[in-house]
């Protein structure tokens, strides 16, 4: 396995959707009604770039203020606007380049309107390109790397009460390669889905699917069930060999 070999340390300054890229590697989930669940929740796929890949996002705020989408959307726009800016053809650069700058950004916006929004936040950063990846994520996402054998966390748990640090809150980039030739695949989640789905069960149903868009159809059927209180957000990069 040769993903997740480092990490860098930054320093201080219902939809479902599946892109064709090799064999429908990359697909996104997204499930909340925010009348009931009182959260924001946004899953964005910018396009492809020839040096840089593409930047996935999955961002959600819970116990969600009135300006919490805007902020959303600001994140969003200003995270995809700074990475294919970079002057660079490193997706390693760029992203630690464009987390500086959003880290900024979001010390900026806390000054505005108070932290209560930040320590709410549930938010992954993704360059992606081709089986290169590189993340940084805030607050409670999970992200595992899946295979035949095994499902494992590569990025840990948010602890309870753990703060959100205003000046630094992408602290580190996650770094690696998918071994397409073991079938490896990466899935971000917030961790709302591990109280309805199983590890075990994840990884069943990513393993035998064809595809990342089918894998994620599957984990949408059974998070139908769940309470409209609850919200969910999946990425999922599925690399198969022919």
């Amino acid at each position: 396995m040769s993903l997740f070999i480092y990490v860098i340390i930054i320093i201080a300054y219902p939809q479902l959707f599946v892109k064709d890229f090799f064999m429908s590697a990359l697909a996104k989930l997204a499930q909340n009604y925010p009348e009931s669940s009182k959260t924001q929740l946004t899953v964005h796929f910018s396009k492809t770039k020839e040096d840089l890949g593409q930047i996935l996002i999955m961002a959600e705020i819970e116990k969600a203020p009135a300006e919490a989408l805007t902020i959303i959307k600001k994140l969003i726009a200003e995270t995809q606007a700074i990475y294919f800016s970079e002057n660079t053809k490193s997706l390693e650069k760029a992203l630690e380049n464009t987390l500086q700058k959003i880290n900024i950004i979001i010390s900026e916006i806390v000054k505005k309107e108070t932290d209560m929004w930040l320590q709410n936040l549930n938010m992954a950063i993704v360059a992606y390109k081709e089986n290169e990846v590189y993340f940084s994520k805030v607050g409670k996402i999970r992200v595992f790397l899946v295979n035949e054998k095994s499902i494992t966390d590569v990025a840990g748990e948010h602890k309870t009460g753990e703060k959100v640090n205003i000046i630094k809150a992408f602290a580190n980039i996650f770094s690696g390669q998918i071994n397409i030739d073991k079938n490896e695949s990466l899935t971000f989640l917030t961790e709302s889905v591990l109280d309805y789905i199983s590890q075990d069960k994840i990884k069943k149903i990513i393993i035998n699917s064809p595809t990342a868009f089918e894998a994620l159809k599957e984990l949408e059927n059974l998070l139908k069930k769940a309470p409209k209180s609850k919200s969910f957000a999946s990425i999922l990069i599925l690399e198969k060999s022919a």
